[in-house]
């Protein structure tokens, strides 16, 4: 979560402050728009930074959702509607991507059988 923010900040701070901080003789229109793509470039890795994991061979993961859900309600031990919990859905070996990944989930990941 806090490699989230910070390249969020990061990319903020590079695509609305740092256009300001250019010399005046340096100033266009190039040089703001190539300096607020870059800012854009840093959230857009912050982004997708957080949305994938491997999961080694023989071995599975299970998500536990932390952030954007409601609790279990009626006496549940799955989360499968979107509650916070442990998911029913597991993760199988390879490379997996699902946006905010690792922000609104704790992956973890375990050994067939243990």
């Amino acid at each position: 979560m806090m490699g989230l923010v910070s390249w969020m900040a990061l990319g903020l701070i590079t695509a609305f402050v740092a256009p300001a901080f250019i010399p005046a003789q340096l100033r266009g229109w190039q040089l703001d728009y190539g300096v607020r793509a870059i800012g854009a470039l840093l959230i857009v890795f912050g982004i997708f930074s957080t949305s994938y994991t491997h999961v080694g061979d023989g071995r599975f993961a299970q998500l536990f959702r932390v952030y954007g859900g409601g609790s279990l309600s009626g006496g549940k031990i799955l989360a499968v509607d979107g509650e916070n919990g442990p998911q029913a859905r597991i993760l199988r070996p390879g490379f997996q991507v699902s946006l905010l990944l690792n922000v609104l989930y704790d992956v973890d990941a375990s050994k067939k059988g243990a």
